[in-house]
């Protein structure tokens, strides 16, 4: 055995010695020996393998940590004190405004470049200057109550150099108003009944129809009685007038007999 300082060829040259002297009484002693080197060889074994396994992971943790994006962006440089506003129940046509209280927790200006709606019935108002560091600032939300019914919408609020936007949500429902009800309401005019119209002292009853006839026929009566009236009339002063000449006649005869005698 040239090299006598690895374990494994030690442990092989023991056993080839415990073989050849296996009736002795110091072939005990080198069997424990041998059970306790082979043991010491198992576990520096598996120590390393432990060791090497520990070195390799933590290794490759730190190349994930140093890949990993940085996630202080700012975006996330404003904080919302909440992301969700509810209205609540709200009545038609009430005024529906919201706020969203947000602050710069970086040590620089925070400017925010636009905030939109996924709506058109929803109005936003944010302030155009810079949000300086530690400071807070508002951003208001408007909802049109015209709309009737349950709404969620969404809110996008982008920061200068982040194009990932923030979302915020408004929430809430608009109660059926007397307008609105109105609007949907379809209005029929009642009918009215034929009126009934008394002739005389006698209560009957005549329909609408029969009136305009009867109409008609009273003023052909009253028509009539006038032209019969206007005929009797010129009768009247005819015979008024034929008396009267007969009447002066006989006054004429009278003086010419007068005369003549």
């Amino acid at each position: 055995m040239n090299d006598k300082r690895n374990p494994q060829i030690w442990a092989n040259y023991i056993i080839y010695n415990i073989k050849v002297k296996f009736r002795s009484e110091s072939c005990l002693y080198e069997i424990i020996f041998l059970l306790i080197l082979q043991l010491n060889i198992i576990i520096i074994k598996n120590i390393t393998l432990i060791i090497s396994f520990i070195v390799l992971s933590g290794f490759i943790f730190a190349q994930d940590d140093t890949n990993e994006p940085d996630k202080t962006s700012k975006a996330s440089s404003i904080v919302f004190k909440s992301t969700v506003y509810d209205f609540g129940t709200l009545q038609y046509q009430e005024d529906a405004t919201g706020e969203f209280v947000f602050k710069n927790v970086t040590k620089e200006p925070v400017r925010l470049t636009n905030v939109r709606a996924s709506c058109g019935c929803t109005g936003t108002d944010w302030p155009r200057e810079e949000i300086n560091k530690r400071k807070k600032g508002t951003i208001s939300v408007t909802y049109d109550t015209k709309r009737v019914g349950k709404f969620h919408k969404n809110v996008y609020v982008y920061v200068d150099g982040n194009p990932n936007p923030i979302q915020l949500e408004i929430k809430g429902e608009v109660l059926a108003g007397e307008d609105s009800s109105n609007k949907n309401r379809t209005i029929t005019k009642p009918v009215k009944a034929p009126e009934k119209v008394r002739l005389n002292n006698n209560a009957k009853s005549v329909n609408p129809s029969t009136k305009s006839k009867e109409k008609t026929v009273s003023t052909s009566e009253s028509n009539t009685e006038t032209s019969s009236e206007t005929n009797s009339s010129e009768v009247n002063k005819s015979s008024s007038s034929v008396k009267n000449t007969a009447n002066t006649t006989q006054k004429v005869e009278k003086k010419s007999t007068f005369k003549t005698e």
